[in-house]
């Protein structure tokens, strides 16, 4: 009885997902969200600016009220300086999504030679030509765990 006991425990173990994982997008638009929010993450680590940039769109409202032409200067000087980049991004969730407009909330950990954080992010997005693109984004600072 132990052992079977113990043989069940193991199987859902194994098929438990870990704790903090992203909850299973349902459909195809929500996949598509879950990889282009990956996929902008991979461009920012790998400090790949013109790949990093390609997620914005050309609608993008830049915070602080710069223009994009000086919101696209800052980000190339602040994702080329540091000799690197570490993003990781948990609990993605995307929490509206109506035809071609969605918003996306996920956790964000940011880490840079000088530089750590952790923010639960926001981001409105817009889909293209078929390609999901950021047109805002904000974010909220998070204790550190």
């Amino acid at each position: 009885m132990r052992r079977r006991l113990f043989h069940i425990f193991c199987l859902l173990f194994i098929l438990t997902p870990a704790w903090g994982s992203d909850t299973a997008p349902r459909s195809k638009n929500e996949q598509a969200i879950h990889a282009m929010v990956k996929n902008w993450a991979q461009a920012w680590q790998n400090q790949a600016i013109n790949e990093y940039l390609s997620f914005y769109s050309p609608e993008f409202i830049p915070a602080n009220g710069l223009s994009l032409e000086q919101w696209q200067q800052q980000r190339t000087e602040r994702v080329s300086e540091p000799l690197f980049i570490k993003t990781e991004t948990s609990e993605v969730n995307v929490i509206e999504l109506h035809g071609d407009f969605a918003q996306v909330q996920f956790r964000q950990k940011y880490t840079a030679a000088k530089y750590q954080d952790q923010v639960m992010k926001t981001l409105q997005l817009e889909r293209l030509g078929g390609k999901w693109l950021i047109v805002k984004e904000s974010s909220k600072p998070l204790k550190n765990k």
